[in-house]
């Protein structure tokens, strides 16, 4: 039974890795390796962030290459305070206009 899984999981992984490479065509070693090194915004990390996130504190997460972010209203009084929801939804407009 274990060498069935250990086979069944070799060909899986065998399966995927040639059904990747194929569909990036004749230079996959070169594209995969340039995948590697630049990847796209949605391959990189993500920040959380639970608070007000100023201007600042954006472009300086963009300029890491933080390709996202995670975020929610601030836990102080987050269901009573159209404060927080105001700056939340500030913030989020800021984030998706630095490309987040």
């Amino acid at each position: 039974m274990r060498d069935l899984r250990k086979s069944s999981v070799a060909l899986g992984v065998a399966f995927l890795g040639g059904t990747v490479l194929t569909a990036m065509g004749k230079n996959s070693k070169q594209d995969l390796t340039s995948l590697f090194r630049y990847p796209p915004a949605e391959y990189r990390p993500l920040q959380i962030l639970h608070r007000h996130f100023p201007r600042k504190q954006l472009e300086e997460l963009k300029s890491l290459g933080i390709g996202g972010l995670v975020v929610n209203v601030s836990f102080r009084d987050y269901m009573r305070s159209e404060e927080q929801w105001r700056l939340f939804s500030e913030g989020v407009k800021l984030a998706e206009k630095l490309g987040f």
